[in-house]
């Protein structure tokens, strides 16, 4: 605790009742005192003195008060914690802020604000992003609207991605210097915040060297679903080069990054679009095939494509169709699952085992921070050596949060066809 007399100047408040003690010529209101001034009856006080209990003090009246009356004066002086913000106007505030796209309630995408709030306080272990690009995943508006259950602190930053410029580490912090340009995914889950600000703490363990010649966009726009993309392909669906691979819906966020890493690979990938101009997308993420699937009929297609069916089939949809796919696997083919979270569908046992098939379910957010970065090193090289491209459909500045997840939410739920790729949200650091 300490002396708020250390900070302003201590008052005197004067009470008399005027209407039954001392009559009507008597002034009721509170009045300040030169404590300064010394009175014979009293030394001075100064600022910074030794306070006691608080006591009266005789000192001479500041009022014209006739000596009949009988007035008590109070000095009294309050003490406040040293963590408690001051308010004096003799104390200057060092507090600095900064903007932030934020929620203090779940709900629909209105609930998003922009405003200012603190710049965050950086850890032992953390490292502090000034961030130059985040990204909209569907699980941020799934985590926002509230379908997803989730502790979260208050206010809330949307976003898992971001991309950025070191502006300062913790003392136990060895991977990473300031001013170093780096990228980081898996925040703003299980109760860490998240990215949608124009500074970011993040434990180190979650950050990632960016290579020079990869943008802030880039990086942002393939962080979480590239981590998604390495970890299903190669730790759970272990794709090898000469395998083939159906993935259902190669345009979209997590698609893109599979078709483009399976054909990086020298896996045959064979992949859904709906519509003629994200087919071309595909087809230039390296994708030998393309089938529309409104019009065509993918089982078909898959066996004109593959005789004895796909090694592995890679499932983004919300309601998975196990029969197709058990259907155009191949013996001993590997599925993926990464999505459908409330979907219950039929699932065909007897041909699953007979074809002595695998189920490989998942999500990024699990994986060990070895595992974690283990993919985003490869990731990295990936993207600097161009065998990965970011697919980017929309960007808006971070003061649109609100307006980028109403659009990822038509692209998700409402099955609209407004957006081809990765939304991406930038913010305008000042140096």
């Amino acid at each position: 605790m300490r002396q708020i007399a250390e900070e302003v100047e201590p008052s005197v408040e004067f009470w008399a009742d005027r209407h039954e003690r001392y009559g009507p010529d008597v002034p009721t209101d509170s009045h300040a005192l030169n404590l300064n001034a010394q009175t014979p009856d009293r030394p001075s006080i100064h600022r910074g003195d030794q306070i006691g209990s608080v006591s009266p003090l005789p000192i001479q009246s500041p009022f014209n008060i006739p000596a009949r009356y009988s007035c008590t004066f109070h000095i009294v002086f309050l003490t406040i914690p040293h963590s408690f913000p001051d308010h004096s106007p003799h104390v200057s505030s060092t507090r600095s802020f900064m903007k932030a796209a934020f929620l203090t309630t779940q709900g629909p995408p209105e609930v998003i604000q922009y405003g200012d709030v603190p710049d965050p306080q950086v850890g032992e272990d953390q490292v502090l992003i000034r961030t130059h690009a985040m990204s909209v995943n569907p699980i941020d508006t799934y985590v926002r609207s509230g379908v997803i259950a989730a502790e979260l602190p208050t206010p809330y930053f949307p976003g898992c991605d971001a991309a950025g410029i070191v502006e300062a580490v913790g003392s136990s912090v060895k991977r990473f210097q300031v001013g170093e340009r780096v990228w980081t995914t898996n925040q703003g889950l299980v109760g860490r915040q998240g990215t949608f600000a124009e500074k970011i703490a993040v434990d180190e363990k979650w950050v990632f060297g960016l290579p020079d010649s990869v943008s802030f966009e880039d990086a942002a726009a393939c962080a979480l679903v590239g981590i998604t993309a390495h970890l299903g392909l190669f730790r759970e669906a272990q794709l090898q080069p000469g395998e083939s691979i159906l993935v259902i819906g190669g345009s979209g966020g997590v698609g893109s990054m599979v078709v483009q890493m399976a054909a990086a690979t020298g896996a045959r990938v064979i992949a859904t679009a709906g519509s003629d101009e994200k087919a071309e997308k595909v087809r230039a993420f390296g994708a030998e095939e393309v089938i529309l699937y409104k019009s065509q009929s993918i089982a078909e297609q898959v066996r004109q494509f593959s005789e004895r069916g796909v090694n592995v089939v890679w499932e983004t949809r919300r309601e998975p169709d196990f029969a197709t796919a058990v259907e155009v696997m191949a013996e001993r083919g590997r599925m993926v699952l990464m999505a459908g979270r409330d979907a219950q569908p039929p699932f065909p046992v007897g041909p699953f085992y007979v074809k002595e098939c695998s189920l490989h379910g998942f999500v990024m957010f699990k994986a060990t921070p070895f595992e974690m970065r283990s993919a985003a090193d490869e990731l990295s090289r990936m993207m600097a050596s161009g065998k990965v491209k970011a697919n980017i459909g929309a960007s808006f500045p971070l003061s649109e949060a609100a307006q980028a997840h109403t659009l990822q939410e038509s692209a998700t739920l409402d099955q609209s066809d407004r957006l081809c790729g990765k939304i991406i949200v930038t913010s305008n650091p000042s140096s």
